[in-house]
């Protein structure tokens, strides 16, 4: 995983500033996995469930509808990165 430039204001869940280049973000990997297990408790869990979940997991807050954008986020993430 590597940096990434900021295309936006707000930094995404799981990606924090670079020390170095506050126009970059970097990846948290505590995060990033904990998102990866959140799409598959999302198969069986509510979104409040799976928000309360990663918060407790990651120490950094998430709402319900946080919780869905991320996922549909990461979802075209991993869908692009394996077509192309």
């Amino acid at each position: 995983m590597e940096r990434v430039k900021k295309i936006a204001r707000v930094v995404p869940y799981g990606y924090k500033l670079c020390d170095d280049d506050p126009d970059y973000i970097e990846p948290i990997k505590k995060e990033i996995e904990a998102i990866e297990k959140a799409q598959v408790y999302i198969q069986n869990c509510s979104y409040r469930e799976v928000a309360r979940w990663l918060t407790a997991t990651t120490g950094r807050y998430i709402s319900h509808i946080g919780v869905k954008k991320v996922l549909d986020r990461h979802e075209r993430n991993t869908t692009t990165e394996t077509e192309t």
